[in-house]
Parts: C-alpha cells; structure tokens; sequence
C-alpha cells in the first residue's frame, strides 16, 4: 500500500523522491495561511506552518512550529540536544525543571532547592583557575586598554521604563599587545546620571575604592575620598558604633580615631 511519487520502489506509505529542487510545495489561499497537522491515535500533537493559523498572533508571513507539549531537537542522531518545554522553559543539554528559570544549560538535575526567581540557569562540570568559566563573557573590540566582557543590572525605575543600577566589568588593564593583564570593576549609578566606577581590583590584588591608579606605596587596599570627609570607618557591634576612624571636615588632613559614638576629631 506504499505510494511512491518520483520513484517506483516506495519504501514508506509516502515516498517521494526528486532529482532537485524542492520536494513539495503547499499553498493556501486562507487569509492566516495555511499547515500540516500530526496526529497520534487521533489526538493533534504537532503543527508546521504558516504562523497565523496555528500560533496566537503569529502573523500571516511568519512560519512557525508547534507543539502540544513540549518541542524537541536533536542533532548527530536520536540523542536529545534541546527542549522547549510546555510551560515556555527551554532546556539546552538537559530537560529544564521548574524554579531553574526560562534558560537552562548544562547537566541534568532533577530537583531544585532554594532558587526561586531564576531567569537563567548553568550547570557543568567544575571550572578550575585559568579555564574558561562555566560562563564567559568576552568583547570583539580590538585589544586596548579597559575593554572587556560586562554586565549591567537593572530594573524599572519609573513605568515600564528601565535603567541599569549597576555594572561589573572584567576588562585589559593596558593596552599593549600580548600583555593579559586584567581587573575587574565595580560601578554604581547615581540619580539621574550614568554608572561611574566605584572600587577596582587590580592585576596584583590591590583593591581601590574611590580611584582607579594605585598610588606609589603600592598598599593592598587604597580608600579615596572627594576631600576631607569626616568618619571614613565605621565599626559597628549589634548596631552601634563601637569605632569610627577617618579625617575631619576641616582643612586639617591629619588621620584620628574615635571609641563609642564619639565621632573622629
């Protein structure tokens, strides 16, 4: 009972073979387009087609793919490679699960604990010093000094319009070829303007807040303040301050320390 169309040896219910070009065309005149439809023991699971008449406003021009439950791919042979599943998540390498957010890569897990709110989900193998990451991110500018992958945190700051709040960089620490040297940074956003640095770590491990050069001494940590701010330190125990350190407000830029709630100077 094998219809053969090009070919007079069917070796399926339809079997159609052509020389070159294309093997079919389908064509419809309904104003969404038309589609094909897979069926199992009676029950629809699957569309291709046009994407108006199978996909809530998926257009007249826009081909489309649907699954009843979830869409699968696969490449090289059977084995899995992607998943969309019913509920929207997608699954690259594994079978996304809930709580793990709409981007899951990596291996499977089964259950997840703890991690609600995720968008995006990694998961492999330990990634030790000097590989890779589990997730890198990297610029295509040419080498030059600070440029490097970065990411940008935000949210709506008023309506639906949104800001970034923040940014963390890791980004060349000079620009002369063949030299890796790199430090990642911290900025913050304040009103109305745009994220400015606010702490560095260098290549060597000093960190600086409130500049970017290191100064001569070369010391592990480096706090820079816009003039003579009062109280730069403060420790504090069970809320109250117990020590403050720091300079005056006047011109005087002698370094005192206070005990209790006694403020510097």
């Amino acid at each position: 009972g094998n219809v053969g169309i090009g070919t007079t040896a069917p070796s399926q219910l339809l079997d159609v073979s052509s020389t070159g070009g294309p093997l079919a065309a389908f064509s419809s005149s309904a104003t969404n387009g038309g589609y094909a439809q897979w069926n199992r023991s009676g029950t629809a699971k699957g569309y291709i087609g046009i994407g108006g008449s199978i996909i809530v406003n998926g257009g007249a021009d826009n081909f489309s793919i649907r699954a009843e439950s979830s869409l699968l791919f696969s490449s090289g042979g059977a084995s899995e490679r992607m998943r969309i599943a019913a509920d929207g998540k997608v699954g690259i390498a594994m079978t996304p699960v809930a709580n793990y957010g709409i981007l899951q890569v990596g291996s499977a897990v089964t259950s997840a604990v703890g991690v609600g709110g995720l968008q995006a989900f990694i998961s492999g193998t330990n990634s030790a010093l000097g590989q890779n990451g589990n997730l890198s991110i990297v610029t295509t500018d040419g080498q030059a000094a600070n440029i490097g992958g970065s990411i940008g945190l935000g949210g709506k700051f008023t309506g639906d319009t949104s800001v970034l709040f923040a940014h963390i960089a890791g980004r060349k620490e000079n620009g002369t070829d063949n030299n890796s040297a790199g430090y990642l940074q911290f900025a913050t956003q304040t009103q109305g303007g745009v994220p400015t640095e606010k702490m560095r770590l260098n290549s060597v491990g000093q960190l600086l807040i409130g500049k970017t050069t290191p100064s001569a001494a070369g010391s592990l940590l480096e706090l820079h303040t816009a003039g003579n701010v009062a109280n730069v330190f403060y420790m504090l125990k069970a809320g109250q301050v117990e020590m403050t350190m720091g300079f005056k407000t006047s011109t005087d830029s002698n370094f005192y320390v206070g005990t209790g709630s006694t403020n510097v100077g």
